[in-house]
């Protein structure tokens, strides 16, 4: 085997963090840490970063009901709250002052008893990272708080490390008895009458048990808790949420958070967006682009103003989830009509050069959107042979930290980096191997050693050769610690031309590319396991005949050691 020059580091590339409900950067560390990774992707959406085109504020109570119905098919306002131990509950609502007024009782029990009501809305529009600086406003009056009566205002919070449990903050009026658990936060509050303000980004901790900043406002739960046959009433007029931080300031603070809680866990983040409101959804790969500040455009953003600002700035991208956009969702096709869509996508996709992205979506072992991996990678082979030349990778496209690590649609990217370079690996060398297509993806979770595809004189995966100078080239594909029953498949121009199984160990095979009779030819790696999923996808190797393309080759892909970047 040829001695690389190459180390392969695995990182997810599109995950989600505290801007999204549920979800925290440090549990994402932790199971990158867990994993043995050293680098990870934060590809946020960004329109959840800023002022949204259709925000929830707050609510005021002046209809005679717990819900408003906004047009559209959005809603907000407060649902009943469900309890393993209920207090008796009633509640009505006075339009004329605004006011919902709200009463528990409890049985003759010492337990507490509890009853109240959590803000929702649709599309989760009343959320915010608390990097965001998050202050609920409210005003409340309770009768005077008892032994036996408490209130509390149960601010959930983000999934946290290991449990996978939300934190919470918890603002008491009256005893906190009982109410310590983990990942919990007490702090006392006293009720007057009138006004409250909960500054929840500044009173969070920053104990690791909590999180501090690197949550989401998730809900606010308004709950009446008595015992002994207590009552308890309260009057709630007004809810405002107030945000301070949005767009660019909300995602340098996410930079500067994200490098603390990382350096914890021993993983370094690339902080960078999803472009999600400018055409079908993109990742940009840069943390020096700015996010797109779409309120200050009038929501008026196009597909190609996202492209030219992220080109601006000096970014790359990536067309993400290609046969998941918006158009296609909620089509029953049947194969025939899902082989046209893919046929006509990557039409589209060539005749536009895919508005200049280096890099696509393929990898989802289980599918997506009711098409098969099989489909995307067809896509993928399409491209190629039409002479776009993408990094092609996979992504969990995780929304919350209990998802896309350990099953399903978990493939990280493996990105290329010369050996011996110090940790941490600047984000430059990781965006040089984007361009190049020096990258696999796979399943993080059954890769547990070195992967190599490259020719034998040392060309890795992404080379371009031109057919004048080499009318074949000989490949190599190592891969070590495989188990019994995997399925090795080398995949050239779209079709398996060979397919092995494995007895387990190291496996080692060589083939040869040679010119084909279209201007483009390639091979690829495809490895599934004993139970016939997919755990490995390499980027190709090409031969182009590029006396007869009618397309640009990249530079930074080409052979000749002059043409290399």
């Amino acid at each position: 085997m040829h001695n690389s020059q190459f180390t392969y580091y695995p990182m997810h590339m599109h995950i989600h963090t505290c801007f999204q409900p549920g979800s925290s950067m440090a549990n994402h560390f932790y199971n990158a840490n867990k994993l043995g990774m050293k680098y990870i992707w934060f590809t946020d959406h960004d329109v959840r970063t800023g002022i949204k085109k259709a925000p929830v504020t707050g609510f005021s109570f002046d209809t005679g009901s717990l819900m408003k119905d906004e047009g559209n098919g959005l809603f907000c306002g407060f649902e009943i709250t469900s309890f393993e131990n209920t207090a008796k509950f009633t509640h009505n609502i006075c339009t004329e002052t605004k006011t919902l007024f709200m009463n528990a009782c409890a049985e003759k029990s010492q337990n507490w008893q509890s009853a109240g009501i959590h803000f929702v809305s649709s599309g989760a529009r009343h959320t915010a990272a608390l990097l965001m600086d998050v202050c609920l406003n409210l005003n409340v009056t309770a009768e005077k708080i008892s032994p036996d009566s408490r209130l509390i205002f149960d601010i959930r919070l983000s999934q946290r490390p290991p449990s996978l449990k939300p934190a919470h903050l918890l603002y008491v009026a009256g005893s906190a008895d009982g109410l310590s658990a983990p990942h919990t936060q007490i702090l006392p509050l006293k009720i007057a009458g009138g006004e409250i303000r909960l500054p929840i980004s500044e009173d969070v901790s920053d104990d690791a048990d909590i999180g501090g900043r690197d949550n989401v406002f998730d809900t606010i739960a308004i709950v009446l808790q008595v015992r002994n046959g207590a009552c308890l009433s309260v009057a709630l007029k007004d809810f405002e949420i107030k945000v301070r931080k949005f767009f660019e300031a909300a995602h340098q603070e996410q930079k500067r958070l994200a490098a603390k809680v990382g350096n914890r866990y021993g993983v370094t983040p690339f902080v960078s967006f999803e472009i999600s409101d400018a055409g079908e959804h993109k990742n940009c790969f840069s943390t020096c682009v700015p996010t797109i500040d779409y309120a200050e455009q009038n929501f008026q953003v196009s597909n190609m103003d996202a492209v030219k600002h992220v080109k601006k700035h000096g970014g790359i991208f990536a067309i993400n989830h290609p046969l998941a956009i918006q158009v296609l969702k909620q089509q029953n096709f049947s194969e025939t009509q899902r082989s046209k869509t893919v046929a006509k996508m990557a039409s589209c996709l060539l005749a536009n050069h895919a508005y200049g992205a280096h890099l696509i979506e393929v990898g989802f072992p289980c599918g997506r959107n009711g098409f098969s991996l099989e489909e995307y990678v067809m896509l993928w082979d399409l491209l190629s042979m039409g002479g776009l030349f993408l990094c092609g990778y996979g992504s969990s496209d995780s929304h919350r930290n209990n998802d896309g690590w350990f099953n399903g649609n978990n493939f990280a990217t493996y990105l290329a980096a010369p050996q011996n370079l110090p940790h941490p690996i600047g984000e430059e060398v990781f965006t040089r191997s984007m361009k190049q297509g020096m990258a696999y993806t796979g399943n993080p979770v059954k890769i547990n050693g070195e992967v190599r595809f490259e020719t034998t004189d040392g060309y890795q995966m992404g080379t371009i050769f031109k057919a004048e100078e080499s009318s074949e080239v000989e490949i190599e594909f190592f891969m070590e610690h495989t188990e019994p029953g995997w399925q090795f498949q080398l995949i050239e121009n779209g079709k398996t031309c060979a397919s092995v199984t494995l007895d387990g160990g190291t496996f080692t095979t060589r083939s040869v590319l040679r010119t084909g009779l279209t201007t483009v030819s390639f091979q690829r790696v495809e490895v599934y396991d004993e139970t016939g999923m997919c755990i490995l996808l390499t980027n190709p190797i090409y031969i182009v005949k590029s006396d007869e393309a009618a397309f640009e080759i990249p530079n930074c892909r080409l052979a000749e050691r002059e043409g290399r970047q």
